[in-house]
């Protein structure tokens, strides 16, 4: 009798457990294991939870399996950065998850609280929304800007997601490299107040379907329709000037 039970023991609870182990300590599976170790950091009621656990208490509170959003993460970072970028840094104490990884993971967290669903121009909004607000009680209104008006660096990837909002010398090292290996593009947003319109500004040429969820992004933060440059906003007064002038 004991021989069957170590028979069945060796037939079928160690293959599953070498299974478990492979899937989630694989690589291959975007650094899971120290995804879920981080999550776990970021919600006090998960620091007790074993790994399995995880899984259904995510899927519960944001509506995605933890494998989505770290396969999401994983290929934002691979294709917003650069192709070439690890998700992983090495330490002394060993293998962790590179501070630019973090900074999606953590904004993508922050958009799922909010309800939102992972997607570039809600993750603009987000961002826009949370620190435009702190970075405009600091600058003051007027100067380069304009009469009336407030301009707002930001930096962005290849993907049209804004990383970080504010003047680029007081972002993170982390991402602060990634700008100076130009990963990133610069973006200006003039915000004039006196007239209600707000303008994007861009270090480059940029492809319309880059620029596509920057604009809708800042759009739903701001809730006005942008304008495309200063030349138009002038073209269009002069347009409303002469129908003015017209109807007298």
């Amino acid at each position: 009798m004991k021989l069957k039970r170590f028979f069945f023991l060796v037939v079928f609870f160690i293959p599953i457990s070498a299974f478990l182990s492979k899937a989630w300590g694989d690589d291959s599976n975007p650094g899971k294991r120290l995804v879920l170790d981080w999550l776990k950091t970021q919600n006090s009621s998960w620091k007790r939870l074993s790994d399995l656990e995880i899984e259904p208490q995510f899927k519960t509170q944001y509506g995605m399996n933890a494998d989505e959003f770290v396969r999401i993460s994983n290929q934002q970072m691979k294709e917003g950065i650069s192709t070439s970028a690890s998700r992983f840094s090495e330490t002394s104490a060993g293998r962790t998850l590179s501070p630019i990884f973090l900074t999606y993971l953590s904004t993508n967290l922050e958009v799922l609280k909010s309800g939102d669903a992972l997607k570039t121009e809600n993750i603009n909004r987000y961002m826009w929304k949370r620190d435009s607000s702190q970075i405009g009680l600091n600058e003051s209104i007027g100067g380069n800007a304009g009469p009336g008006a407030l301009a707002i660096n930001f930096l962005y990837d290849n993907q049209g997601r804004i990383l970080f909002v504010g003047n680029i010398q007081d972002c993170p090292p982390h991402v602060r490299k990634e700008e100076l290996n130009k990963n990133l593009r610069t973006g200006t947003v003039r915000t004039d107040y006196l007239n209600n319109f707000w303008e994007l500004y861009d270090s480059e040429s940029v492809k319309p379907e880059i620029k596509k969820p920057l604009i809708e992004g800042i759009e739903k933060a701001i809730g006005r329709p942008p304008i495309e440059s200063s030349a138009e906003f002038a073209r269009q007064c002069k347009m409303t000037l002469q129908r003015l002038i017209k109807g007298k």
